[in-house]
C-alpha cells in the first residue's frame, strides 16, 4: 500500500510542475512566464518524490520539464527509459530535443537499453561503490540517499559535503554506516521524527546486523506515531540479548501510552527483577505507579533510581512531586532543587521545576539580593563561628592567636565569600563589582563557588581546631 504522505507529496509536486508548464504556453499573450522561485520551489518537490522514490516514472518525467539545463532533461529522460524503455512520452521528450540539437550523448536505443543509460556523468556511490549518475539521488543499487536534508535548517545537500551552508557538520561520508547513523542522531535533536526514522531505516538497509538498529527503529516509529509498527519491530528487538531491557522499557511505554495497564505493568517489573541495578527500569516502574495513582509503591523505586543515578533529573523531578504529595516541604524542595540542576536547560520540566522552588523556597527580592547589608549579615555568621572557634582556642586572648590561626580567619572570609556569592547572592554588589553581573549567571558556577567556599571555610575551621590547645603560649608558674 503507498504511503499516503508520499502521494500527498507527488500531487503536490505535479501540480506545481504543471503550473510552471501552463504559465510558459500563455507566456507568450500574458508576456510572462513562471519565476526562478516557482521554478526552484516545483523541482524542490520533484526530488523529494524521487528522493523517497527512486523509480517514480510521473517525477522523472515532470522533472524533465521544470529543469531549464537540456542536459539534466535528457538525464531524466533517459532515468524514464531505464525503468520503462517503451515509455512513448520520454521517446518523444529525447526525438524533440536531438531535432533541437540540444543532445548531450546520443539517447539511448528502444525499447532495449544499455545497462546504464546515465553514462553522461557516472561515479562511483560512497557507499557500495556501484557506478552512479550524477543526477541520481538515491542510489540505484544500494538505495542509500545521496542527497539528504540539513538537520538544522532542512536545506539540501549532497553527502559528499562535511558541512551544510548553515555551518551545521553533517558528517564524513567516508564513515560509511556511521555515517548515517550519526545523522540520525542530528536529526533528533532537531526534533524531526520522520527523517530519524528514515535514516535509521537506511542504516538497517545498508548492515542489517548494525548494533541496536531495531531498537532505534522501533523508538523512532513510536515517535512519528507508527505506533503498531513500533510495537512489532520492538518485539523483534526484543529477541537480541543486547537489546532486550532498552527495548522491553520502550514498548512499555507505547503499552502505557495505549492504556494497556496490565502488559505494560509486565514488562516493567520483568526488566526491574531481571537488572535490579538498571535505573531506567525503576524510573520506568516508578512513573507507571505514579499514574497509576499508587505513590507509595512508587517512592522505593524512585529512591532506588536516585541512588543509582544522582543525576537523573527527572527522577528528582517525580520524587519532588511524590513529596510534596505527602506533605514533606521539605524533602520537596530539596528534590525540586536537584530536578532544577540536573534537568536539561529551557526545557520545560525545568521551567516547571524552578517554579515550585521558587514556591518552596521563594527568592528574594532583587533590592536585598543586591544590597551590601544582606551580603555582610549572611557572609558574618560563618566568620563570628571561625573567630570564636580562634579566641576559645587561644584562651580567649586575642594576642595569643597564632599566624597560621589569622590566616585561617582570613581563609574563612573567602570561603563565607564565595559560599553566600555562589548558594543565594549571586548578584551580591562585591562579585558584581569584581566580575560584572554575569560572572555567576551560571548554575554550574554557582554550584562550584558553592562548593568550593565550602571547603575552604571547614578547611580554615578545621586549622583553628586542629589539635585544640596547641597553641596556648607556657603560662609562667606564679
Amino acid at each position: 500500500m503507498a504511503d499516503p504522505a508520499l502521494q500527498l507529496l507527488i500531487q503536490k509536486a505535479i501540480t506545481a510542475a504543471k503550473a510552471i508548464q501552463q504559465a510558459e504556453v500563455s507566456a507568450a499573450s500574458l508576456g510572462h512566464g513562471p519565476t526562478m522561485e516557482q521554478r526552484e520551489q516545483a523541482r524542490q518537490l520533484l526530488l523529494q518524490v524521487i528522493e523517497q522514490d527512486q523509480s517514480n516514472i510521473p517525477a522523472w518525467l515532470w522533472l524533465s520539464t521544470v529543469v531549464p539545463d537540456p542536459e539534466e532533461k535528457q538525464l531524466c529522460l533517459e532515468n524514464v527509459l531505464v525503468l520503462d524503455p517503451k515509455n512513448q512520452a520520454a521517446q518523444n521528450g529525447l526525438t524533440y530535443l536531438a531535432q533541437q540539437g540540444l543532445l548531450a550523448t546520443p539517447a539511448p536505443a528502444a525499447p532495449s537499453p544499455p545497462p546504464s543509460a546515465n553514462t553522461a556523468k557516472e561515479d562511483p556511490c560512497p557507499f557500495c561503490g556501484q557506478p552512479v549518475a550524477a543526477f541520481d539521488t538515491v542510489c540505484r543499487h544500494c538505495q542509500a540517499p545521496l542527497i539528504i536534508s540539513c538537520p538544522a535548517c532542512e536545506q539540501r545537500v549532497d553527502v559528499e559535503e562535511r558541512y551544510c551552508v548553515c555551518g551545521q557538520f553533517l558528517g564524513e561520508v567516508q564513515t560509511q554506516v556511521e555515517y548515517f547513523a550519526q545523522l540520525a542522531a542530528a536529526y533528533e535533536r532537531h526534533k524531526r521524527p520522520e527523517k530519524v526514522l528514515a535514516t535509521w531505516r537506511t542504516v538497517a538497509q545498508l548492515q542489517p546486523d548494525y548494533p541496536h538498529v531495531l531498537l532505534h527503529i522501533g523508538e523512532a516509529e513510536a515517535t512519528s506515531g507508527r505506533t503498531d509498527a513500533a510495537i512489532s519491530t520492538l518485539h523483534q528487538a526484543m529477541r537480541e540479548p543486547a537489546d532486550e531491557h532498552p527495548a522491553a522499557l520502550a514498548l512499555g511505554k507505547i503499552l502505557q501510552k495505549l492504556q494497556r495497564w496490565d502488559e505494560a505493568e509486565r514488562l516493567f517489573r520483568r526488566v526491574v527483577s531481571a537488572a535490579p541495578r538498571n535505573p531506567a527500569g525503576h524510573f520506568s516502574l516508578a512513573w507507571f505507579l505514579m499514574e497509576r495513582g499508587q505513590p507509595k509503591e512508587a517512592l522505593p523505586h524512585i529512591k532506588t533510581t536516585l541512588k543509582l543515578d544522582p543525576q537523573h533529573g527527572l527522577a528528582w523531578l517525580r520524587m519532588a512531586q511524590l513529596q510534596e504529595y505527602f506533605q514533606n516541604r521539605k524533602q520537596a524542595a530539596h528534590a525540586y532543587e536537584q530536578a532544577s540542576r540536573f534537568l536539561p536547560k529551557n526545557s520545560l520540566d525545568k521551567v516547571r521545576s524552578q517554579r515550585k522552588l521558587d514556591h518552596f523556597k521563594p527568592a528574594l527580592p532583587v533590592k536585598i539580593a543586591a544590597n551590601w547589608g544582606e551580603l555582610l549579615r549572611q557572609v558574618t555568621g560563618p566568620i563570628v563561628i571561625c573567630v570564636l572557634a580562634a579566641l576559645l582556642d587561644a584562651g580567649l586572648r586575642p594576642w595569643w592567636i597564632p599566624l597560621n590561626g589569622w590566616v585561617a580567619i582570613l581563609l574563612s572570609l573567602l570561603g563565607s565569600f564565595l559560599w553566600v556569592s555562589g548558594s543565594s547572592l549571586p548578584l551580591n554588589p562585591l562579585l558584581v563589582l569584581l566580575g560584572g553581573k554575569k560572572a555567576f549567571a551560571s548554575e554550574d558556577v554557582q554550584f562550584t563557588a558553592a562548593t568550593l567556599g565550602l571547603i575552604l571555610w571547614l578547611l580554615a575551621l578545621g586549622i583553628i581546631l586542629w589539635p585544640i590547645g596547641q597553641f596556648f603560649p607556657e603560662v609562667p608558674a606564679l
